[in-house]
């Protein structure tokens, strides 16, 4: 061990009688000699010889210390740590010796030109590789993953600095979890106890940086992370990023787990009043969620044939045509015909989805301003694939490849429509999915659910709708940011009331206050357009985005007239 080697002047150097070495023991002025391969040493006449130390059976005897040219590693480095080059069976292959705490030589590493490696002796009781050339404690430890790594480090220290290196490699975050660098730094923990920091300068690929937050998670508070340059340590060494790297070092950040958040690192963020979202259509859904955002689940409820298509695809028009937004429409039960059909007359006005409606003239005024207004719509075409992992990899395409952030997805139901004794726990996986989702990447989806059958009045002739009547109800209660009913008495004896759609907002989140809160809609049967009406179904005379009480930021009124 280092606080062992006996003081004086190198000499030279000289075969070791203890472990075999051809070259690793060094000979000083004062007659002393110290062995860098299995830490045995000798004194002079004057002072008892040091018990011997033990080497365990099997190792590489004749191992010659030697530096790496191609990595840029010095002999003195090589001797420091007593990284040496032996053969097996007349292979030459460099060797790394293990020590463990008591300084005995108890495993080797040899290594292959071809990257094979091969563990002579155990390693059960070694110490990270390098344990044995610094002192056991002291105020920071670098660890890297491999041994030449360790060594590039503490080159461009001068090797004065305690490097390590650990044993076992890199985790696959694919295959298990972290579980063997756990194990490993479990294993140790006595031993970096005894350094006030320890900087993990693991390699820079997807394995090394899940391994370093594993070992951070066993470490404790005393971990910190490196970020460097290049791949791995030996690389920076070899093309001249030594201060680099030194200054990563010293830049190491301490370990947070994912998902935690110092409050004290918001403050820019609180303190700036909290903004408006994209205005929607309708001053009413505007009132109700101050417009739209990235990162929320919007949930929409409604019986059969109560409009739901048409006021999604009203607030799809308002987003692409109005507010220049991308947005991906994922319709199941709806081809991308129909839909643009719907899209195209809601643009004009005519309700191009009814058969003997639209001229020529009205469709190119329609597609012309789909083309000048700057956003656009893709829309999906399930070719009968209904699950909810195929919509989720085309949206995320649409997001990385075309921009868009806004989706429609109707309805979540189909996922579970062929199997429907799973119909619960297949919602509740997929809304547990979409909530992880709409943060990850980040974008917004409005998704339609369908109503289960309620106690009372039928949801098809106006019944209120509350949030236990959304299918998947539970998981959609939890997740969604919020959640909307869709009312209309679909078999009013008035025509004008059948034309009446209620939304009411059953979950709110983010502004629970405004739970209950209704607006209402109405039916043009000759434009196929919904107008913001006031509760009796008189036109509202100035509709804007956002209300005195919660902006002072007005938007357009919506209008119909084109």
């Amino acid at each position: 061990m280092r606080s062992n080697r006996p003081k004086g002047n190198y000499v030279t150097k000289t075969s070791c009688g203890n472990c075999g070495s051809s070259d690793a023991n060094a000979v000083y002025d004062n007659g002393t000699t110290y062995c860098f391969a299995c830490a045995h040493y000798t004194t002079d006449d004057t002072h008892p010889t040091a018990p011997r130390r033990k080497m365990a059976a099997g190792l590489i005897q004749d191992v010659e210390i030697k530096g790496l040219p191609t990595r840029k590693i010095s002999e003195a480095t090589a001797r420091h740590f007593g990284y040496g080059v032996g053969k097996i069976r007349g292979e030459s292959v460099q060797v790394a010796p293990y020590y463990d705490a008591e300084g005995n030589l108890v495993a080797q590493k040899s290594r292959t030109r071809d990257k094979d490696f091969k563990v002579h002796g155990s390693l059960d009781t070694a110490l990270p590789f390098g344990a044995h050339a610094f002192p056991k404690g002291g105020k920071m430890i670098v660890v890297t993953e491999g041994e030449i790594d360790a060594m590039s480090v503490s080159q461009l220290q001068d090797n004065k600095w305690p490097v390590v290196s650990i044993s076992c490699g890199a985790d696959n975050p694919e295959q298990n979890s972290g579980k063997k660098i756990r194990k490993y730094f479990a294993q140790h923990q006595a031993y970096f106890a005894g350094f006030e920091k320890v900087v993990l300068m693991f390699d820079m690929d997807a394995q090394g940086r899940f391994s370093a937050q594993c070992a951070a998670e066993v470490l404790g508070n005393r971990a910190v992370i490196a970020d460097i340059p290049l791949k791995d340590p030996n690389e920076c060494l070899v093309n001249h990023k030594g201060k680099e790297l030194i200054s990563a070092i010293w830049n190491a950040k301490p370990y947070r787990p994912e998902g935690i958040v110092d409050i004290l690192s918001l403050a820019e963020e609180v303190s700036a009043s909290t903004p408006e979202g994209i205005p929607y259509c309708f001053a009413g859904l505007n009132r109700i969620t101050h417009g739209l955002r990235t990162g929320e689940l919007i949930g929409w409820g409604g019986g059969t044939g109560g409009g739901k298509t048409d006021v999604l695809t009203e607030i799809i028009k308002g987003l692409v045509v109005e507010q220049q937004r991308k947005v991906g429409a994922f319709f199941l039960e709806s081809t991308p015909v129909e839909l643009a059909r719907r899209f195209a007359g809601k643009i004009v006005g005519v309700p191009f989805h009814i058969p003997g409606h639209g001229t020529k003239d009205e469709y190119e005024r329609a597609w012309e301003t789909i083309k000048s207004c700057g956003g656009s719509l893709y829309l999906y075409d399930s070719f009968g694939v209904n699950t909810w992992p195929a919509c989720k990899a085309k949206m995320e395409w649409l997001y990385h490849t075309e921009g868009v952030d806004t989706f429609v997805l109707d309805n979540i139901t189909a996922f579970s429509a062929a199997d429907p004794d799973r119909e619960r726990q297949i919602l509740e996986e997929v809304m547990g999915d979409m909530g992880s989702f709409v943060k990850k990447i980040p974008v917004t989806i409005h998704f339609v659910s369908h109503l289960a059958t309620p106690e009372g009045k039928p949801h098809e002739e106006g019944g209120r709708v509350s949030m236990r009547h959304f299918k998947g109800a539970r998981a959609i209660g939890f997740w969604a940011t919020a959640a909307f009913g869709i009312e209309r008495n679909q078999q009013a004896e008035d025509p004008e009331e059948r034309h009446i759609t209620t939304i009411r907002c059953v979950k709110n989140r983010l502004f629970g206050h405004l739970n209950g809160e209704c607006f209402t809609l109405k039916y043009n049967p000759t434009t196929g357009c919904l107008t913001e009406v006031s509760p009796e179904g008189s036109p509202l005379g100035s509709l804007d985005g956002f209300t005195d009480e919660t902006t002072g930021n007005h938007s357009e009124p919506d209008s119909t007239e084109f």
